[in-house]
C-alpha cells in the first residue's frame, strides 16, 4: 500500500455500518501497517478498542530479547484537547499511539503534541506517518534501521513530515559517516538522541560510531555519543553484515579488529550476505576458534560448484561449498553437541600424502586391526617425505589408515586433524586465528579446482602471502618455525591397543 491507500483504507473501515467489523477494520489496516513498518515486530491484538488504559496491541520481538514489548493504542483525534488527555493517562507507559482521524486546529495541536510525546517518551503517530516511513524504507534499505528503531523506541510525532525529515536525514547521515563528514554524521546523531528513547538511541549512535571508524575516523572525532570501548554492537554489526554490499577491504578490517567469533554467531542473519563474505574473509586472522569440524553433503550439482561461502548456521560460523560444510566454534565440546556425524575409520596414506603436498606433516597415527603406531619427527621435520613410512603402511596390512595427523603452523602452535571425527583443533586448550584451522581444510576434504582457488584468496588476505595452489592441494607458505621442512629422523612410537580415544588425548596431543 502507498500513502494515500493506507490512509484510504483506515477512512473505508470508520465508514462500515457494523461497529463490530468498523474495528475489525481498523485495527487490520493498522496491523498491516506496522509490519511493513518493522518487519521483525510481532504483533499481539489484546481485543481490546479505543480504550483509556487498556492497549489495542502488545508489539513484542521475538529475535530480540531486550527490546521486551512495547504497548500500542488506537485513540479517536477530533478534538485535541480531549485526545492530549487521553494521551496523559497512559505517559507513563511510553508507549505508541496511533491517531485515528485528524486534529481540529491540526497546527497548533501538532506543536503541543510533539512537546508532550517527545518529552514523555511516547511515540505518536498515524496511518501517513507510518506509510510515508515505509515508502523511504523500501526506497533505501539504510532507513529499515530507523524505522525498526521508531517502533521499540521512537518518541515525538511522527507525521509524514517528520517521518521524511527523520529517514532522509539518518540515510544520509550515514553517508556522511562514510565520508568522514562531520556535519551531516552529526545531524544524523541527532536525530537518533531527539527521536529514540535510551536503547535504540545507544544502539544507533554505536551503529554510526561504526560505520565512522569502519571508514577511517577516529573515535575521539566522532561527532555524536561516543563508546570508548572500541567493539562494535551486535546490533550494529548485523545492521552492516546485511546492507548493500560495501566492497572496500580496509572498512572491514577496520571494524573486524574488535570483533569476535562469539559475537558472529550471535546474530541474526537469514542468509548468507555478500558484506559478510568480506568481514570474515578480510578477518580470518583475527578471528580466534577452538576448532572446526568438517561434514560432507551428499547433493550432486549438476554444474560447476559455487565458491566456497560463509553462512552463520545452528548458530555456528560455517565455511560451506556444494560437497561440505566446516563448522568453527570455540569450544570442541559445543561444536561437538551442535553438529553430528558418524565417526570413520580414517585415510589412507597414500590419500593423506595427496592431499598433503606442500604442507608440513609432523606426527601422524596408523591405525590397523585395534592396533596404532604414532610415527613422528623429534624435531617437527615433514614426515610425508621419509621412504620408511609408507613402507611402515605397508606392512600394516591394506586395512591401515591414517586417524590422526600434527601439522605446526608456527613455531608454539600445533593442530591436530583427527580424521575419524573430522575435528581440527590446536594442542592443548588455546584457540588459534581461522587462518590458521583452514590449513587443514585440505587434509579433510579433496577440494574441486575452484574451491582451491577460493581458499588460496581467503588465506593470502589473511598472510598477506601468495598461496600457491595447483589442481587439488592448497600449497601454503611453510610456517615460521625455522628448519620445519624437509627430511630428516623420525621415530616410530610403540604399538598399542586403540581405545577409540577422543580428540585432544592423544600422546601427542597435550589434552586438546
Amino acid at each position: 500500500m502507498t500513502t494515500p491507500t493506507y490512509a484510504a483504507a483506515l477512512e473505508a473501515a470508520l465508514g462500515i455500518s457494523s461497529t463490530r467489523e468498523s474495528v475489525q477494520g481498523i485495527k487490520s489496516v493498522v496491523a498491516r501497517e506496522i509490519e511493513a513498518t518493522d518487519t521483525s515486530a510481532r504483533i499481539r491484538d489484546t481485543g481490546y478498542f479505543n480504550h483509556s488504559y487498556m492497549p489495542d496491541f502488545v508489539l513484542e520481538w521475538p529475535d530480540d530479547e531486550a527490546a521486551g514489548q512495547r504497548f500500542m493504542y488506537l485513540k479517536f483525534s477530533g478534538d485535541a484537547d480531549y485526545f492530549a488527555r487521553d494521551v496523559a493517562l497512559v505517559e507513563d507507559r511510553e508507549p505508541i499511539v496511533f491517531s485515528i482521524g485528524h486534529h481540529r486546529n491540526a497546527r497548533a495541536a501538532q506543536a503541543r503534541l510533539a512537546a508532550e510525546t517527545g518529552a514523555v517518551n511516547t511515540l505518536l503517530t498515524d496511518a501517513d506517518g507510518l506509510a510515508t516511513m515505509i515508502e523511504r524504507r523500501d526506497r533505501t534499505p539504510d532507513v529499515r534501521i530507523i524505522s525498526t528503531a521508531l517502533t521499540q523506541d521512537g518518541r515525538g510525532f511522527l507525521d509524514a513530515e517528520n517521518a521524511s525529515l527523520i529517514a532522509d536525514g539518518f540515510s544520509q547521515g550515514i553517508d556522511a559517516a562514510r565520508s568522514l563528514a562531520v556535519e551531516g554524521t552529526r545531524h544524523a546523531t541527532d536525530i537518533v538522541t531527539a527521536r529514540l528513547r535510551r536503547r535504540q538511541s545507544r544502539l544507533l549512535n554505536q551503529f554510526l560510531q561504526a560505520v565512522w571508524v569502519g571508514s577511517g575516523g577516529s573515535i575521539e572525532r566522532f561527532p555524536g555519543v561516543r563508546d570508548l570501548s572500541g567493539e562494535i554492537a551486535d546490533s550494529a554489526l548485523e545492521f552492516l553484515l546485511t546492507g548493500d554490499e560495501i566492497v572496500d577491504p580496509e572498512f572491514w578490517r577496520r571494524l573486524g579488529r574488535h570483533a569476535t567469533l562469539e559475537q558472529l554467531t550471535r546474530l541474526k542473519i537469514g542468509r548468507s550476505t555478500r558484506n559478510l563474505q568480506h568481514f570474515i574473509t578480510h578477518n580470518i586472522d583475527v578471528l580466534w576458534a577452538r576448532a572446526f569440524r568438517l561434514q560432507q553433503t551428499t547433493d550432486s550439482p549438476t554444474e560447476e560448484p559455487a565458491a566456497l561461502e560463509w553462512a552463520i548456521e545452528r548458530k555456528l560460523l560455517s565455511l560451506r561449498s556444494a560437497g561440505f560444510s566446516a563448522y568453527f566454534d570455540t569450544s570442541v565440546e559445543e561444536l561437538r553437541r551442535k553438529t553430528s556425524g558418524a565417526r570413520t575409520r580414517g585415510i589412507s596414506l597414500a590419500v593423506l600424502l595427496e592431499r598433503a603436498a606442500g604442507t608440513v606433516v609432523a606426527e601422524l597415527e596408523i591405525t590397523a586391526d585395534r592396533r596404532s603406531i604414532v610415527y613422528r619427527s623429534d624435531e617437527s621435520i615433514d614426515i610425508t617425505r621419509d621412504e620408511r613410512l609408507a613402507a611402515l603402511a605397508a606392512s600394516l596390512g591394506p586395512d591401515a589408515r591414517v586417524t590422526r595427523a600434527r601439522i605446526p603452523v608456527t613455531r608454539d602452535r600445533n593442530l591436530v586433524c583427527d580424521f575419524t571425527s573430522r575435528i581440527v583443533a590446536p594442542r592443548g586448550p588455546s584457540k588459534v586465528p581461522m587462518s590458521e584451522l583452514l590449513v587443514c581444510l585440505p587434509l579433510l576434504h579433496e577440494l574441486t579446482s575452484a574451491e582451491t582457488t577460493e581458499l588460496s584468496v581467503i588465506l593470502e588476505s589473511a598472510t598477506g602471502k601468495e598461496v600457491m595452489t595447483d589442481h587439488s592441494t592448497v600449497r601454503l607458505p611453510p610456517p615460521a618455525t625455522g628448519e620445519l621442512a624437509g627430511g630428516g629422523q623420525a621415530a616410530v612410537g610403540a604399538a598399542r591397543e586403540d581405545t577409540g580415544w577422543e580428540l585432544g588425548r592423544l600422546p601427542f596431543d597435550d589434552g586438546c
